[in-house]
């Protein structure tokens, strides 16, 4: 081969590797070329994770493998993103995929299309609840009080109770406030026949009137308002002895407790407080005001991360400390409002994710998300008429009361 003929494939070669090296490595850090653009960009990703798994993953209608998944190279653009399984309803957004990111939505949960419904006992049903420790129910039937295993098919005791109730458990599953006609009536399950009117034993203190009463997170104190002034009766051995505090906060609105305090809305500035139980200090939680917040049924998530606001058709949610999830940055004092434009009856948290929501409306029971990118998914479960709902994570089971029976069914 002559000196000249060689001299001419070394140029080739060198000219392909120096394009090809840079074009590998661009290729290698995430880089590719848009041909839409007519310029080279830098990919991004999308990590999927569902329950259950093994869901398809559909983007712009093409089949890219099953959850859980992440999927690189990807060009910065938006995407329809769809996930299915046979049986359950299938999940849809439309997420952006941005340069050099991974974007992440780890809490998709799919819901039955179907979902088996049984009866949970044969007995009319007034009110029931589930205990705290997620192993009993507690129900009201012809005016007799039942507490029954949900490991076996056993009722553990039964004693006569002439009140409808509502439901309000001290953490150590033996106490229970009844709410009966704005009357409240403390229980020891241990002790049945001994039912004691807290409303009568604060008249003592010279205090005549109660309202959003609850126990501390401890069970060992019960709050409550009074003419918008917030109390605490601290529980001795023996319950007619216990002993009303001094008013600790004026002009509350509405609280609830909250991880060692109370977190209160004052009824003049709308601001929202936290308590310190220890000092009995309070400091502002947030420096902004949050018109109207204090209007609903206040309900705390199981993370202590959210706080949301029961109203008439709507439901607020306000963060109380910054969460990252779902690769949406939410900040310390965030809210987002859902507007289901029909009555709601009741608004419980999915504590499997506490990203999603159960709603009894007047006509379904509903399940939500809180991932507002769209289309936000809201599914119709179960069709019914303004029923009680509970949740038990300990069997995954959803009960419902309507018309005086109690179903439960698998979530």
């Amino acid at each position: 081969m002559k000196r000249k003929t060689r001299r001419i494939i070394f140029y080739i070669f060198l000219i392909i590797f120096l394009i090809l090296v840079p074009l590998i490595t661009l290729f290698s850090r995430g880089y590719t070329f848009d041909f839409e653009k007519k310029t080279i960009i830098r990919n991004g990703g999308i990590y999927l994770r569902s329950t259950p798994q093994k869901a398809e993953i559909y983007i712009d209608n093409k089949l890219k493998g099953k959850t859980n998944k992440f999927i690189k190279r990807l060009l910065p653009k938006i995407y329809e993103i769809k996930v299915e399984i046979d049986d359950y309803h299938i999940w849809e957004k439309n997420l952006t995929v941005k340069p050099g990111i991974v974007t992440k939505v780890d809490t998709i949960f799919l819901i039955q299309k179907n979902p088996k419904i049984s009866l949970n006992t044969e007995k009319r049903i007034d009110s029931f609840s589930i205990l705290p420790n997620k192993k009993e129910i507690a129900y009201l039937s012809s005016n007799l009080f039942y507490i029954k295993s949900q490991d076996k098919d056993e009722i553990i005791t039964t004693f006569k109770l002439n009140l409808p109730i509502k439901w309000i458990w001290s953490s150590n599953n033996e106490n229970v406030i009844l709410e009966s006609n704005n009357q409240f009536y403390f229980l020891n399950i241990n002790d049945p026949k001994v039912l004691i009117n807290l409303n009568a034993l604060v008249q003592n203190s010279n205090i005549y009137e109660m309202e959003n009463v609850s126990f501390g997170l401890d069970g060992k104190r019960i709050y409550f308002t009074s003419k918008n002034n917030l109390y605490y009766l601290e529980l001795n051995e023996s319950i007619r002895d216990s002993i009303v505090s001094d008013m600790l906060v004026e002009n509350v609105s509405n609280y609830i407790a909250y991880k060692h305090g109370i977190i209160y809305q004052e009824n003049i500035n709308e601001k929202i407080y936290e308590l310190d139980l220890t000092s009995f200090k309070s400091a502002k939680f947030f420096d902004q005001v949050f018109p109207g917040f204090d209007q609903g049924k206040w309900i705390l998530s199981n993370d202590k991360k959210k706080l949301l606001s029961q109203k008439e058709k709507t439901i607020e949610i306000l963060w109380l400390d910054e969460v990252f999830n779902n690769s949406i940055n939410r900040e310390k004092g965030d809210t987002q409002e859902i507007d289901l434009k029909e009555k709601i009856n009741q608004v419980i948290w999915l504590p499997h994710t506490d990203e999603h929501l159960i709603i009894s409306t007047e006509n379904d029971i509903l399940i939500t998300e809180l991932d507002n990118r769209l289309p936000q998914n809201t599914i119709s479960f179960i069709k019914t008429e303004n029923s009680d709902i509970q949740y038990n994570i300990k069997n995954k089971t959803l009960y419902f009361l309507e018309k005086q029976k109690l179903y439960e069914a698998k979530i």
